[in-house]
């Protein structure tokens, strides 16, 4: 199966008002952007295979909207994101202060979207390279997220554990303000929940392996 990303245009008649874009995954593996005017009412979708609107439509016991005239139908797919505890050669976790809404200001882990060509545990280390400016390896995963969003696709988390190669001495990059170590028992709060929810389950595996030595 060929992907590829298509940008789907208003029909023709329609107003120039229609410039908010939002973006899905379909069945057919496909993404696609639908073009709505925020004064106009609820946003209208039309098939990206022959222009039809789309209509309701229940699908394995929920409302879709598909194409009345072809099989299209619109997926809400989630979108995959990673986000990674790093530490030290001292066992302090790196952390960087975002440049960037949402969020400005704010303490966060490394990580970001996965690309479609990419395996979800080398996007974590791209991120770490952009983000932080260090190569990382990784030495684990820490868990599987679900994040539910208000007023777009929800997003799969995937939480990885690193540590820094030797060397590699962590620089902000340039959607970071700045970037710091803490130790595990003086972490500022972390903005997203989902950065939370990966760092309570690694220092619930930190404190394991503190007991296990003492």
């Amino acid at each position: 199966m060929v992907l590829r990303r298509v940008r789907h245009s208003a029909p023709s008649g329609r107003s120039s008002k229609w410039t908010s874009s939002r973006t899905f995954s379909v069945f057919c593996g496909c993404e696609y952007t639908a073009t709505a005017a925020p004064t106009m009412g609820p946003v209208s979708h039309y098939c990206v295979n022959c222009g039809t609107p789309l209509e309701p439509r229940i699908v394995e016991e929920r409302e879709l909207e598909a194409c009345p005239r072809c099989p299209f139908i619109l997926w809400h797919d989630p979108k995959v994101v990673t986000m990674v505890v790093v530490v030290d050669e001292r066992g302090d976790v790196v952390v960087g202060r975002r440049g960037i809404e949402p969020g400005y200001g704010l303490w966060c882990l490394p990580g970001g979207y996965v690309n479609d060509d990419e395996d979800p545990a080398d996007s974590a280390m791209r991120e770490c390279r952009e983000e932080i400016g260090v190569d990382v390896e990784i030495t684990g995963l820490l868990g599987v997220y679900h994040i539910r969003k208000r007023d777009a696709p929800s997003m799969v988390g995937i939480g990885y554990r690193a540590r820094l190669r030797p060397g590699e001495v962590p620089a902000a990059g340039s959607e970071m303000l700045e970037i710091a170590t803490f130790r595990a028992d003086r972490l500022p709060d972390l903005v997203f929940t989902s950065h939370r929810q990966a760092m309570r389950d690694w220092l619930a595996t930190w404190e394991q392996s503190a007991l296990e030595t003492t």
